[in-house]
């Protein structure tokens, strides 16, 4: 395998600079879309080597590779497919540079195991 080592990447035309500094700050570390019903499991996964179920709609995100800290950010995505009226929503509960705690409530406050959920994650 060779190394490329360079510090700018300019497109053709000359006008679109980026160190490669400013790619791996800008690129995702970590993401998953995994079914979190019963037992969850990953449909597609980059950099999350496992999922611990610690109760109902309550999940964490094991990472392959640590961050640098547990101060990174990510976004998520969660529901049943189905368009249903009950508003749901995945929130934060914890993270260290190896984990990412998330829960799913519905609208009436109840943690609920859910279908779809997509969490990608960005950081050092």
């Amino acid at each position: 395998m060779s190394t490329l080592k360079t510090s700018n990447i300019q497109d053709t035309s000359g006008n679109n600079n980026s160190t490669p500094e400013e790619i791996g700050k800008g690129r995702a570390k970590a993401w998953i879309n995994f079914n979190g019903e019963n037992t969850p499991t990953a449909r597609e996964s980059y950099n999350v080597s496992s999922i611990t179920d610690n109760a109902t709609g309550d999940y964490t995100l094991n990472f392959t590779n640590a961050m640098s800290s547990a101060d990174f950010a990510f976004a998520v995505s969660v529901g049943d497919g189905n368009h249903t009226s009950t508003v749901r929503g995945l929130s934060y509960q914890s993270s260290t540079t190896t984990s990412l705690q998330l829960l799913a409530e519905s609208s009436n406050g109840n943690n609920i195991d859910e279908p779809n959920i997509c969490v990608v994650v960005f950081g050092d």
